[in-house]
């Protein structure tokens, strides 16, 4: 990691460079988010988020126990959002009937751009379970297939722009643990932060219109 908490391209792809491969991202440095993390609860929803009052863009991201078995479907129950030195992440019961109103009024805010890779189906979940208009989303995989990126995984868009790999071990824990474990809080927090890093990345680069 560089200073300003951004990765290092030491080592990765080229500037010209669109794609890459499997074998490419395994042969990068491990990268992700190093910054503050605040989770609600313990902490407040008002606590939580205050530190993204000033944003303008922001990393959107979720999670859900995974389904092992065909037709199982859990709901969502981690809602991260991430900037480039600070991810909230707002943990969701599974029989909870509303959001925290200033999770809502962030998320419904028109001057705050939300980063995502291919998010309908979560966002048509919290529609749907909480009648939640998220509003400004940008889905970086249209931007990312325009360009000519291949593969279009967030893991692989990673690579590309930011020239590190990030970890996949904690992709099918269980989000809906009592408590969750520092593992699992880097790796959410880092899947937020990447949407944003790669964001970021791709204006500079002119990727982004």
């Amino acid at each position: 990691m560089t200073d300003s908490g951004r990765p290092s391209r030491a080592g990765g792809p080229s500037e010209a460079s669109l794609t890459t491969s499997k074998e490419g991202i395994n042969q990068l440095p491990l990268g992700g988010f190093d910054g503050a993390v605040h989770v609600t609860p313990p902490l407040g929803a008002a606590e939580a988020l205050a530190h993204l009052h000033d944003a303008r863009v922001v990393g959107l991201d979720t999670e859900s126990r995974p389904s092992f078995r065909r037709g199982e479907h859990h709901p969502i129950s981690l809602i991260q959002l991430a900037t480039a030195d600070v991810a909230v992440l707002v943990r969701l019961r599974r029989d909870a009937s509303s959001l925290p109103p200033e999770l809502v009024s962030l998320m419904e805010r028109e001057d705050l751009t939300k980063v995502a890779q291919g998010p309908r189906d979560e966002l048509a979940e919290l529609r749907e379970r909480f009648g939640l208009q998220c509003r400004n989303v940008v889905d970086l995989l249209p931007l990312a297939k325009k360009a000519g990126c291949r593969p279009l995984s967030l893991r692989a868009l990673v690579a590309i722009f930011l020239g590190v790999r990030i970890p996949k071990g904690a992709q099918t824990s269980n989000w809906e643990s009592p408590r969750l474990d520092a593992r699992q809080i880097r790796y959410a927090a880092t899947d937020a932060w990447a949407c944003h890093a790669v964001f970021s990345a791709m204006r500079r680069r002119g990727l982004t219109h």
